[in-house]
């Protein structure tokens, strides 16, 4: 179940949800909700943007990767 992977983070070790399971989304739901608890408790979620998504992109795992480096976007114009 979980590989009990821990990060360090602003002085708080906290265990990494489990990698997200794209083949089982009846369990996205619980997924996201305990995604939410680590950035609570790692204290994440006081830090910018840039830094929570790509943790939490780290987090999704492998197939996350891939599925967002398949897209391109374009600058927005002003």
């Amino acid at each position: 179940m979980s590989s009990n992977t821990t990060i360090t983070c602003f002085n708080n070790a906290v265990a990494l949800p489990d990698k997200f399971n794209f083949s089982q989304p009846d369990e996205w739901p619980k997924w996201v909700r305990r995604f939410g608890r680590y950035r609570v408790s790692s204290k994440l979620h006081k830090k910018d943007e840039e830094l929570q998504v790509n943790i939490f992109f780290y987090c999704m795992g492998d197939e996350a990767d891939d599925i967002m480096t398949s897209f391109t976007f374009e600058e927005e114009a002003d």
